[in-house]
């Protein structure tokens, strides 16, 4: 395979699924993250405004981690070269412990656990995650 050649692809498909189940449940976190703001602070004016907050603001520091691990996912899924079996073990070996709220980097495993028992749909999207980190693993 040359260079520029794309992997096949099903070397992208697998890692492809867990980045869109944990860009779901990143969007669910931060519209649950944002009401409670929300309700604090009065209305977040635009969506420039938000994404200021998220990247600046600690209410939403919580959240990095799992932000920095989808930018990690796109920097994987846009290379030259797909993602060996170990990369992708470990990758979902990090997710899974970060939901499993064995990792708490920035505070994220008590925020996580606190928005999983408020919000329902954050509790769909994490047992979307859970089911791809499953097949994954298969």
């Amino acid at each position: 395979m040359n260079a520029s050649a794309s992997p096949p692809p099903f070397a992208r498909e697998p890692l492809a699924a867990l980045r869109k189940a944990l860009l779901d449940l990143h969007k669910a976190l931060l519209a649950e993250t944002r009401a409670g703001y929300e309700r604090l602070f009065g209305p977040i004016p635009s969506t420039s405004a938000l994404l200021d907050l998220v990247t600046a603001d600690p209410w939403f520091a919580w959240l990095r981690p799992l932000t920095g691990l989808i930018v990690e996912m796109d920097e994987l899924l846009e290379a030259d070269t797909a993602p060996d079996a170990e990369t992708l073990a470990a990758l979902r070996r990090r997710i899974a412990g970060m939901i499993a709220g064995n990792v708490d980097t920035e505070g994220f495993a008590r925020s996580y656990r606190d928005a999983l028992q408020r919000d329902p749909n954050i509790a769909i999207a994490h047992a979307a995650v859970r089911r791809t980190l499953d097949a994954l693993r298969a």
